[in-house]
């Protein structure tokens, strides 16, 4: 339940698309109250379960008053409010799979099998019983079934991404030369503000950078948490970061151009230099396709050093998001083989 990654367009509220979106469409299709007129002065109640869902309960406010609905398949109960003021031009109770004997509304018959006993303002629909031009009111509904069919299991889907060997390494801190870089790396700002120490592998042609910040600091009681240069004799911090408060500047983008379809490995290292409770997100993308090619991921509590490591092949697009703390901080990566490990 962390902080998701902003929405890349600065001070993203993410209250707007849940309930804009997700909201109203739980509400007007899985719920099934949809209004027909301004102000639900004339709506329908309609759900959809599907095969798995076996109830829904909620509720929608209006200028006149909150319509209410729950439905339950496996009881056969279902209850609802219509307010003063409104109509309902019909209210479809969902009846599963199962096979209906009676129904009653409000502890009187109104419907029985082969028999209609209400008239017809109730009729039944496919798998619905549906009452028509509903009054304002409270009821409660009783289905009795003469079959019972349970509902379909929920499928648990995966998602199914190119890249789903991420790991998360917090022991090696800035030795990475024991560990990473055999084939390449990039470190940071380690030269001057604005100057990296690189030395990028044959397969890959280009790294381009896009919305990021320069930092470059002596910490010398920071350690062995600060990298160490490719000669392994002295240390020194730099960093691209993210920019906030500017807006839009809440994210920076590393573009890998790769040469080859070979599968190599990928080591980013995320250093919170001043212990600022620093928390971030990465997006990797098909640099080709700008497609998602792999879960987000939250990469906290990185005060020590902290690198994401992951196999790929062909080019990338990696967006660093800042999600905490004052930025976003990224102080290098790190180019390997498949499974090589540096000596």
């Amino acid at each position: 339940n962390d902080a998701p990654p902003n929405g890349q367009a600065g001070y993203t509220s993410l209250t707007h698309p849940w309930s804009s979106g997700v909201v109203k469409w739980l509400s007007e299709e899985t719920l099934g109250i949809k209004p027909l007129e301004p102000g639900f002065k004339t709506f329908e109640i309609i759900p959809h379960l599907g095969e798995s869902l076996t109830w829904v309960k909620g509720s929608t406010p209006t200028p006149a008053g909150i319509i209410s609905a729950h439905f339950n398949t496996s009881t056969g109960l279902s209850k609802f409010t219509i307010p003063a003021s409104t109509h309902a031009k019909q209210v479809c109770i969902p009846l599963g799979s199962s096979t209906a004997k009676s129904v009653y509304l409000n502890n009187k018959l109104i419907w029985q099998a082969g028999k209609t006993v209400r008239g017809n303002d109730f009729k039944m629909s496919g798998n619905y019983g549906c009452f028509i031009d509903v009054k304002p009111g409270n009821y409660e509904c009783k289905v009795v079934y003469s079959k019972v069919i349970k509902s379909a299991p929920a499928n648990d889907f995966q998602w199914i991404y190119p890249i789903n060997n991420l790991e998360q390494d917090s022991g090696t801190s800035g030795n990475w030369k024991t560990q990473y870089g055999s084939d390449g790396f990039i470190l940071f700002n380690y030269i001057d503000n604005g100057q990296h120490l690189q030395q990028l592998p044959a397969y890959v042609a280009s790294s381009k950078l896009k919305s990021a910040a320069n930092i470059r600091l002596s910490l010398p009681e920071k350690g062995e948490k600060v990298l160490v240069n490719n000669e392994s004799n002295y240390r020194f911090f730099g960093a691209i970061i993210t920019q906030d408060p500017k807006p839009t500047l809440q994210t920076m983008t590393i573009d890998l151009d790769v040469k080859d379809s070979q599968e190599h490995r990928l080591a980013l290292y995320f250093l919170d230099w001043d212990s600022n409770s620093r928390r971030s997100a990465v997006e990797i993308f098909d640099l080709k396709t700008l497609k998602l090619i792999a879960p987000v991921q939250l990469i906290k509590n990185y005060q020590n050093g902290k690198y994401l490591v992951f196999h790929y092949s062909g080019s990338l697009r990696i967006r660093v998001n800042h999600l905490r703390g004052n930025n976003a901080a990224l102080s290098g990566i790190f180019f390997d083989n498949k499974g090589k490990v540096a000596n």
